[in-house]
């Protein structure tokens, strides 16, 4: 029941990640940014107080020193000799750098270029939101019909990822709603690409070392997310155009996927 817990899981925090940019368009609409500001920081603290609650489990104590470095490094031995694993994680960490380069200035898009309003920019999330929340909802069914070649339709959808992407730069879409759409389709293929790939590392990777290769391939994917917004604010400085923005990150999409595809990701995975 991989796929399904995993997707309960998906559909918990993109739920929580559609409601909260509506109520916070809302609130904006209604009461100043900064008491805002004061909110969101309350917020924080009640879930801290929320946590402090929680029973925590009895573990085994861990006897003998454990060295940090030691740990590392055999997490990246471990994800390394796991092909499909390892050349998936590259595969997501240019994933991550084509749908940051773009997200990451999805404010100024929508205020700065399009000249709309926290509302509208409100519309974006909710759009990306309710994409997600869908691609949760199908990904178990999707994932147990194609479990057998997990890794090509993590490709595939990547593919359809950026291709979603590219309606926006296509048709110079200017209007919100439209906008929200094509990130909603984007988000959806993303989703199920994540579920796909936790589902397929949580197979594949033995139990005993699944902490560390977690680690280390979570860390690859993460760590295009300061490089591709920090690359998308330079290109939007030197008078680059959204639009064009949008094409460069559909490239990095589609062609890391054309890349994934002649690599052991897209061999079949027996079950």
């Amino acid at each position: 029941h991989l796929e399904r817990a995993n997707a309960q899981i998906g559909g918990v925090d993109n739920t929580l990640s559609l409601i909260g940019p509506m109520i916070g368009g809302a609130l904006i609409l209604i009461i100043s940014p900064v008491t805002l500001l004061w909110l969101n920081a309350i917020s924080f603290l009640i879930a801290g107080l929320i946590a402090l609650m929680i029973k925590e489990k009895e573990l085994p104590i861990t006897t003998g020193k454990i060295h940090i470095w030691r740990e590392m490094w055999l997490g990246i031995k471990d994800s390394r000799k796991n092909k499909v694993i390892w050349n998936g994680a590259i595969l997501f960490f240019f994933i991550q750098l084509g749908t940051t380069l773009f997200q990451a200035n999805l404010a100024y898009f929508a205020t700065g270029i399009l000249h709309g309003n926290s509302f509208d920019y409100g519309l974006f999330l909710s759009g990306t939101g309710i994409g997600a929340l869908i691609g949760v909802m199908l990904a178990p069914r999707i994932i147990k019909h194609f479990r057998s070649h997990s890794g090509k339709l993590i490709i595939f959808c990547a593919i359809f990822s950026g291709l979603s992407l590219s309606i926006i730069s296509a048709f110079h879409l200017k209007n919100f709603i439209l906008i929200s759409c094509a990130l909603g389709l984007s988000a959806l293929f993303d989703n199920i690409i994540v579920i796909s790939y936790f589902s397929l590392r949580q197979r594949v990777v033995a139990a005993e070392i699944l902490g560390r290769v977690v680690s280390v391939t979570r860390t690859i994917s993460y760590l295009s997310i300061p490089i591709g917004a920090f690359v998308g604010g330079i290109l939007l400085n030197y008078h680059l155009s959204i639009y064009w923005i949008i094409w460069i990150a559909v490239i990095i999409e589609i062609l890391s996927a054309v890349w994934a595809y002649f690599t052991p990701l897209a061999k079949t995975i027996a079950e």
